[in-house]
């Protein structure tokens, strides 16, 4: 009996004990979250979350416009390949699309000419430079007026003149029989035979006559139409030789030792 009231003591009080230390060391309270620091946080997260946009990009600025003088000069320079310092340079006349004028390197005495026109895009092109006839092909480009440029250079070495009407082969054929037989216009009495388009016959007679003649011709390389032969005898092959006449228009040409040769 004093055995099992001793044991009932001492879990008693092993029980007050550990109550007394459990009160001694409880947890602390979990402290208040702090609203405002966290909301915070989250906008600074989120904000550095955000893809950042590439500052706005500026339009370079325009470009000067230049002057025609100031467009022509810098043309002109890059086809001479000189510099500013260099250039000795001249306006003359200038339409709006064309213009001329004078250069040289400073310094010498001896210029020349300039010619220059606009292209399409409103962009100067120097089309000449030089105290000469220009050639054809450097011009064409640009309608210049006769009285800057009136001839230039074909292709085949020929002066042509510029500006002059479009003739048909009838009107050209006369005036080379013209200049070959030195008449005037009103002598000739012409007639226009067959005509291919590269070579022609016809009759020619001095208006007033009984007789005439007939005439021969051709084009040449640059579509300029020559009298090959006037007559009515049988043309030297030399005379003719030049152009591809039909057989049945001339079936016989002599050779430079007067023999007759079948064509």
């Amino acid at each position: 009996m004093n055995k099992k009231r001793l044991y009932l003591t001492t879990v008693l009080a092993l029980l007050l004990l550990f109550t007394f230390a459990c009160s001694i060391f409880d947890a602390p309270p979990t402290p208040a979250a702090n609203t405002d620091k966290i909301a915070t946080s989250v906008a600074l997260t989120t904000e550095a979350m955000q893809p950042q946009s590439a500052p706005p990009t500026q339009p370079p600025p325009p470009a000067p416009t230049l002057t025609d003088e100031e467009a022509i000069k810098q043309a002109l320079l890059v086809k001479l390949g000189w510099t500013a310092a260099e250039l000795d340079f001249s306006m003359g006349d200038n339409t709006g699309t064309l213009a001329r004028g004078g250069v040289k390197k400073v310094g010498e005495m001896q210029g020349a000419a300039w010619f220059a026109g606009k292209d399409s895009a409103g962009k100067w092109i120097i089309a000449h430079i030089g105290q000469g006839i220009p050639n054809c092909v450097d011009i064409q480009a640009f309608n210049f007026p006769t009285t800057w440029i009136s001839h230039c250079v074909d292709a085949s070495g020929n002066t042509v003149a510029l500006g002059q009407p479009t003739l048909t082969d009838e009107e050209a054929i006369k005036q080379a029989l013209l200049a070959k037989l030195g008449w005037t216009a009103a002598e000739l009495d012409f007639s226009m035979g067959t005509n291919t388009g590269t070579v022609a016959t016809g009759g020619v007679k001095k208006v007033g006559e009984m007789s005439g003649a007939g005439w021969f011709a051709g084009k040449d390389s640059s579509g300029t139409w020559i009298i090959a032969y006037i007559g009515q005898g049988i043309p030297y092959c030399s005379e003719i030789q030049a152009f591809n006449f039909p057989t049945t228009w001339i079936s016989h040409c002599m050779d430079d030792y007067d023999n007759t040769i079948e064509r």
